[in-house]
């Protein structure tokens, strides 16, 4: 049924305009499987349609994917609606489930990096190398006017990436130069309903109150401004990247050094709002304008003494910088069980083997001094050798009141069996894929 509505007259030309942006974002493979994002919204309903379409004529597939974040009485009972509409439509989907303990603060931070985690492990497990979000025109003109309203510079101004390279498949966002009215319109031609998300009209989030108060125009979702930004921010991040390759030295415990004499002056505040965006584990760069006053500080800061931006400590030493996270800034305690796993603290991504035994009662928290003051005999000198304190604090830690029971950085544990891993895979990578103009 997809194609059929694809292929009438009220779709040809988002069929086309779609068709058109998917080539650009070629190669694929022969009969490509194709992932979208799906949140029963019209735009990523639309977007569904199209994807099963252009995949059918190359003998492909397309697989739904709707997360169920858990964190309202109906969205299980939403995302089962969201998949039947699917199924009307003759498209298969998937509902994937947020589990384990939700936090209290930064909820949406944290149900979207959860949300991109699922999407991606799924795509992962599955080979699927391409997973397509439902982002449209005036998606990308809120995004820019908010970022132009916390003075993010070229960066902000160039709004999302049309591409985005993922460890085990990539993002595309084929909707970005199409308006959502013009995907709503095409829904209701075709008599295909949506759901509308209760988010979107929550004033405590920035883009309710960014719609209800007058949000850009689609026609002026992408102005010739803003697709400049993106190519000057193509060249900074190709001066940034080759600047943080010769500078930068990482550490599996989720800290780094700095070489001082391999920055220029030019891209050491960029290469910085990296380094401390991927050990805080933060999903957004700090602003630039916070970034270069840290930048200008360092150059006065006597060798032992610390700045601090975005939940990070940044220690100078004689010619270098170390960088940790800020120790009162580790998640709380989360319990975890056999057959489970997941991003602890936004840093550390922790497991428990299904065989694993069970212990009642156990929980991931950072080690502490007081986890490290309990196990330092049973370690070895030279792994803590060259290791900030800080960093040592924070590694996650399975614990059972208060006895650590593994730390699996620094292979130990009480007693054979846990299955306990952690692994440092922050959400933001250092070398994040370059931006691609839409």
């Amino acid at each position: 049924m997809a194609a059929r509505l694809a292929s009438t007259d009220v779709w040809s030309d988002l069929r086309e305009r779609f068709d058109a942006t998917m080539g650009a974002y070629a190669p694929y493979e022969n009969g490509p499987h194709l992932a979208v994002a799906l949140s029963g919204g019209a735009d990523s309903t639309a977007l569904a349609i199209l994807a099963s379409d252009w995949a059918k004529e190359r003998s492909g597939t397309v697989t739904g994917l709707i997360v169920d974040h858990g964190l309202r009485a109906e969205s299980n009972e939403e995302a089962q609606l969201v998949q039947r509409r699917l199924a009307g439509l003759g498209l298969s989907a998937r509902i994937l489930e947020w589990r384990g303990p939700k936090p209290t603060t930064g909820i949406q931070a944290a149900a979207r990096a959860a949300r991109y985690q699922l999407l991606s492990d799924w795509c992962h497990h599955n080979g699927v190398l391409h997973l397509l979000a439902g982002h449209h025109a005036d998606d990308q003109a809120e995004t820019v006017t908010m970022r132009a309203a916390r003075q993010s510079g070229a960066d902000g101004l160039a709004g999302m990436s049309a591409v985005v390279e993922w460890q085990h498949c990539r993002l595309l966002r084929p909707l970005l130069a199409i308006a959502g009215d013009d995907l709503r319109a095409a829904l209701v031609t075709a008599g295909v309903p949506w759901i509308e998300d209760p988010s979107n009209a929550d004033l405590r989030f920035e883009r309710a109150r960014l719609r209800q108060s007058g949000a850009p125009s689609a026609a002026n979702a992408l102005p010739n401004r803003t697709r400049r930004a993106g190519v000057v921010r193509q060249r900074n991040e190709q001066r940034v990247r080759a600047a943080l390759a010769r500078a930068v030295h990482l550490h599996p415990f989720g800290f780094c050094e700095v070489d001082l004499a391999a920055l220029d002056h030019e891209t050491t505040a960029a290469a910085l709002a990296h380094v401390v965006a991927w050990v805080g584990g933060r999903p957004y760069l700090p602003r630039p304008a916070a970034a270069q006053r840290l930048g200008t500080r360092l150059l006065d800061l006597a060798p032992g003494r610390a700045a601090t931006l975005s939940g990070c400590e940044i220690r100078r030493r004689r010619s270098s910088l170390v960088i940790v996270r800020e120790p009162s800034r580790h998640a709380p305690p989360q319990p975890i069980m056999p057959g489970s796993g997941f991003l602890w603290d936004l840093r550390f991504w922790v497991e428990m083997r299904a065989n694993a035994d069970s212990v009642d009662g156990a929980q991931v928290q950072a080690l502490g001094k007081s986890g490290l003051d309990c196990v330092a005999t049973g370690l070895g000198r030279d792994q803590l050798n060259g290791v900030p304190m800080a960093a040592l604090a924070g590694l996650p830690a399975l614990w059972r009141g208060k006895e650590v029971l593994s730390i699996p950085a620094l292979a130990y544990q009480s007693r054979p069996h846990l299955g306990f891993s952690a692994i440092f895979r922050p959400q933001r990578k250092l070398l994040s894929s370059p931006f691609a103009v839409a």
